[in-house]
């Protein structure tokens, strides 16, 4: 029996830490690293930990996606490959007329399902994509993301991304009277899916930004963020909304292309607080395959008589559900005290 004990007790210490290594963290799921920092740089400090070696995908999933309750992974499938982004300064008091690019970028993207609740949400599926500078190969995607600790800053450092959307975003709207939160959604683009002409196993789908947006989504900050210094040495340009934006592209079980256009603009200030405003139009393409590795879903597209887009287990997975690693804590437990 203690033989038993100390296999089921060795087989929880070891499996625990890496699953939650892999989620981010223990403690705040998918709250992690920010964008802008959050206080004084420690290397001590837990608050800016970076979780080096390893993509932060998880502000790839909107709140409203995210298994909150169910002790479960979560659900959906992430794809990683090779980017690229251009983009053309059509306005600006030190950028007027440059064109830049291509960029060499490695980008990661999650295909996921729409929840019911919150309601708000028309799109049936949700895409999440980011990509950051990198011109290492996909084998090395983990490595390459490095997180970048500006000169002269205390605050913690920042994810690498030089892009990131999100099709449907959900945010926490508070209920002063309840003393409550009360889950939100709403489609940051328009998205719509269609079977590939005599390929039920290929889904076309094309993505607008509306005109008008009932509630501005707040990517931490970022959309687009051109390499710093690219316009003018010390400035550093963050588009946080677009003015126009279309994505179009189409995924299989195992694959997903897609490109981005559109336009928008920022403002950067200098250490004297001197504002100066730039316009860009702007092309981002991706290439990915699926990542089994870390996905606990795989796409399991054009089954007769279901969903045109549809999801499966992913045996393949390398990522243990946390219910399952809480089935153990308890069966750990149970033998514990029934031992005594």
């Amino acid at each position: 029996m203690q033989s038993w004990i100390l296999l089921l007790s060795c087989l929880l210490f070891i499996c625990i830490p890496d699953v939650l290594a892999r989620r981010g963290g223990g403690g705040g799921g998918h709250g992690g690293s920010d964008d802008d920092g959050g206080g004084d740089d420690s290397s001590t400090d837990d608050r800016c930990a970076t979780h080096d070696g390893t993509v932060w995908k998880w502000d790839l999933i909107p709140d409203n996606a995210q298994n909150h309750s169910r002790g479960e992974s979560e659900p959906g499938s992430f794809f990683k490959g090779e980017a690229s982004l251009n983009f053309t300064i059509t306005a600006g008091e030190l950028c007027g007329g440059n064109s830049k690019g291509p960029i060499q970028m490695l980008g990661y993207a999650w295909i996921g399902p729409q929840p019911e609740y919150p309601v708000g949400p028309t799109n049936s599926i949700i895409i999440g994509f980011k990509a950051w500078e990198s011109d290492m190969s996909i084998d090395e995607i983990d490595e390459s993301y490095a997180y970048i600790q500006e000169e002269n800053d205390n605050y913690c450092p920042r994810q690498p991304d030089l892009f990131r959307i999100i099709t449907t975003y959900g945010w926490l709207d508070t209920d002063h009277s309840a003393k409550t939160l009360i889950p939100r959604a709403a489609d940051f683009m328009n998205l719509s899916v269609t079977e590939g002409d005599g390929d039920q196993a290929t889904v076309f789908f094309n993505a607008i930004m509306p005109d008008t947006l009932d509630h501005k989504p707040d990517y931490k900050g970022l959309f687009l963020m051109p390499p710093q210094g690219i316009c003018h040495s010390g400035l550093q340009y963050k588009f946080s909304l677009p003015d126009r934006l279309e994505m179009t592209g189409s995924f299989t079980n195992t694959t997903l292309d897609l490109t981005l256009l559109g336009s928008g603009n920022t403002t950067a200030k200098t250490s004297g607080y001197e504002t100066y405003k730039i316009t860009a139009e702007f092309n981002v393409t991706f290439s990915g395959v699926f990542d089994g590795d870390n996905s606990t879903e795989q796409l399991n597209l054009g089954q007769p008589g279901g969903p045109l887009v549809d999801w499966e287990p992913n045996s393949g997975s390398h990522v243990a559900p946390l219910g399952w690693i809480m089935s153990l804590v308890y069966i750990v437990t149970l033998i514990l005290f029934v031992s005594r």
